[in-house]
């Protein structure tokens, strides 16, 4: 009986008897050939993967009579079938089944349910049988590892452990491939068993590339695990970009209360209560990671913070770096991010960019107010920051000119110049506190103001101002310098921003016009609706006296409160609309503002609920001068249906 020396791995060799054909003594069964995977004439040469035996797939007659059922057996769950099937051939086991050379293992560990089926499995298999691969070099270990069935990996395991350093054809052993994949539950097993990722596959840049990929995919835990067992790994420059850009987990603290809720929510519907543990496990691991960088030289911590330079910059003369690591942070909002950063190294804050801006000028541009509150924490900062100009000669207000565009406000644009000019007026003022010595302005003065500039009484000119503030109150606080400062283009900052808001503030009043012009329709249907029921009382009038006949029930009165309401809400609103949108046309001066929409949308909701109650009152009332045992259903399924819009309403 021959032998066949084959290779499967750098670290494993194994010898595999090469067996003779096998004749069956029922002449109905298939024969099967034990076909070596390895050519003797060239014994040199190192075979891609330990593939298994693909004699069933060149026979027509076993793929159709065996393959096929077995696969489709697989496929379908059905494990009793391809129990059966398996048991009259148990080494099928050893056997390519799909063109892929995938093995009834290949395929089963990644099916739901499967579980007793592997072990059955196991039962049939050898070590040696583990580690054959498919068309891929993945052993079965490294399919499962894409998956989150950590229970098939270790029956794998425990049969045979040395799966954890076989690689697949990319070079990936599971720990890799299931980091790669985002599998959370996967790499906390197969970590557990790596030894802390210390035996003679791996490397440090291996583990680099692990530690990264569980940062990337947001596996703080692991992460944080990873960098307490081997520090060595927080050195990593881009795990720390990688930080930066994942505003999410570390601002979590500052979102809304009923954000969080959602969250939570969401997380016990999933059965993982992660939202909490993952916020908790990147600081730990910011912190870590910059008490490592911190043992570094200073030459090595301005490499890392810096970044590598861009790939389009040839010379170093020429080098651009658009990867530094505070300025990722500025882009993404992240600020909890920022401020562990900067409490380790404070001249950071300091820090500019290719184009000589600072993280808050970025932040500036991009609307992110927490990073920008910083500057007013630390007067040496603010200092620096405020006239600091960039290679254009924009200083602050030029670059909220500069980004002022309607974004994410969806069709209320007035929302957008709101937002827009009480941004323009906060960076205004932090400039204008700073030179409040030198200009005797005082900053409570210019939070005095309560309209904005499209709100003002005054009569504006045909066109949208260009250029100075609008307020005559506000040109004469604000010091002589801002108001003429001029970048390279010759455009002060006013100039550029309202120019900005140009077509947005036209935009606007056409908008604001429709919707209103919309709104007060639901209105006049509203108030035509409650008027009726005013004077359509139920239980009828006293033909003789005129007067309702329920009048005296204390649940008439009610009726009658509510349906006023209703009536009232509704009329009002209709002539807020139509004083905005009629007032509009003979003074330029005034446009209808997302306050007034607001104003006339709460009205527009109350006097709903109000003819909502209105209606249920008088269901009840009708109901109740009925007798009860006739029709006492009928109160369940008109008040249920009805109390719907009011349900929608809270959700909304």
């Amino acid at each position: 009986m021959a032998t066949t020396m084959v290779i499967i791995s750098p670290n494993t060799l194994l010898v595999r008897k090469q067996a003779e054909q096998m004749n069956t003594t029922n002449g109905n069964e298939h024969q099967i050939n034990m076909v070596s995977t390895v050519s003797h004439n060239q014994p040199s040469q190192l075979p891609p993967s330990n593939l298994p035996s693909r004699d069933l797939l060149d026979r027509g007659e076993d793929f159709k009579a065996i393959c096929i059922p077995l696969y489709n057996a697989l496929t379908t769950n059905d494990f009793k079938v391809a129990k059966v099937i398996i048991d009259k051939r148990p080494e099928l086991v050893q056997f390519s089944i799909t063109e892929s050379c995938e093995t009834v293992l290949h395929i089963a560990v990644v099916l739901r349910k499967s579980c007793m089926f592997v072990q059955y499995l196991m039962s049939l298999m050898t070590k040696d049988d583990l580690e054959l691969s498919n068309g891929n070099g993945e052993t079965s270990l490294c399919v499962v590892a894409t998956t989150e069935n950590v229970e098939i990996a270790k029956i794998l395991v425990e049969k045979n452990d040395g799966l954890m350093d076989i690689p697949n054809s990319q070079g990936k052993v599971p720990l890799q491939v299931a980091a790669l994949h985002g599998r959370h539950d996967m790499v906390v097993y197969l970590y557990s068993i790596s030894q802390k990722m210390t035996s003679q596959f791996w490397t440090h840049q291996n583990r680099s590339w692990v530690f990264e990929e569980c940062v990337s995919y947001s596996l703080f835990d692991v992460a944080l695990r990873m960098v307490t067992d081997l520090p060595e790994l927080a050195t990593n420059g881009s795990v720390l970009r990688l930080l930066a850009q994942k505003p999410y987990y570390f601002n979590r603290l500052q979102f809304g209360r009923l954000f969080r809720v959602k969250n939570l929510l969401k997380g016990a519907m999933a059965f993982r209560f992660d939202y909490h543990w993952k916020g908790d496990d990147v600081i730990q691991l910011l912190g870590i990671i910059l008490t490592e960088v911190m043992k570094l030289p200073k030459a090595e911590i301005d490499n890392l913070i810096r970044g590598p330079p861009d790939e389009t910059t040839t010379t170093n003369e020429d080098a651009k770096y658009s990867s530094r690591l505070l300025f990722l942070a500025a882009e993404k909002g992240n600020t909890r991010f920022i401020v562990e950063v900067i409490r380790q190294y404070p001249h950071l804050a300091l820090e500019v960019n290719d184009d000589n801006q600072s993280i808050f000028h970025v932040a500036i541009s991009r609307r992110y107010k927490d990073i920008y509150k910083l500057l007013h924490e630390k007067d040496h900062i603010r200092n620096s920051i405020v006239t600091l100009e960039d290679k254009n000669g924009n200083n602050m207000l030029h670059l909220v000119g500069e980004s002022a565009r309607p974004k994410g406000l969806g069709m209320i644009s007035s929302l957008q110049l709101d937002t827009e000019y009480t941004w323009f007026k906060t960076v205004q003022h932090t400039l204008i506190a700073h030179k409040q010595d030198d200009s005797g302005f005082a900053p409570a003065k210019f939070h005095r103001m309560k309209q904005t500039w499209w709100l003002s009484k005054r009569k504006l000119p045909s066109t949208f101002p260009m250029g100075g503030f609008p307020n005559k109150e506000v040109k004469r606080m604000l010091p002589d310098y801002i108001k003429v400062k001029k970048n390279i283009a010759g455009v002060t900052a006013s100039d550029k921003f309202f120019k900005k808001l140009d077509d947005i503030y036209f935009k606007e009043r056409e908008l604001m016009k429709q919707m209103a012009t919309q709104l007060m329709v639901v209105e006049a249907l509203i108030a035509t609706i409650s008027f009726a029921a005013l004077f359509t009382f139920p239980g009828g009038y006293d033909q003789k006296t005129g007067t309702p006949i329920l009048l005296g029930e204390p649940i008439s009165k009610l009726f009658l409160i509510f349906d006023s309401l209703s009536f009232l809400s509704s009329t009002t609103s209709i002539v807020t609309v139509l004083y905005t949108i009629f007032m509009d046309d003979f003074a330029s001066s005034r446009s209808i503002s997302s306050v007034q929409v607001s104003f006339c949308l709460k009205l527009a909701l109350f006097s709903l609920i109000t003819i909502i109650v209105s209606f249920l009152i008088n269901i009840f009332i009708l109901c109740q001068n009925i007798h009860k045992n006739s029709v006492s259903w009928l109160p369940i399924f008109t008040i249920f249906p009805a109390e719907m819009p009011l349900v929608l309403l809270g959700l909304l």
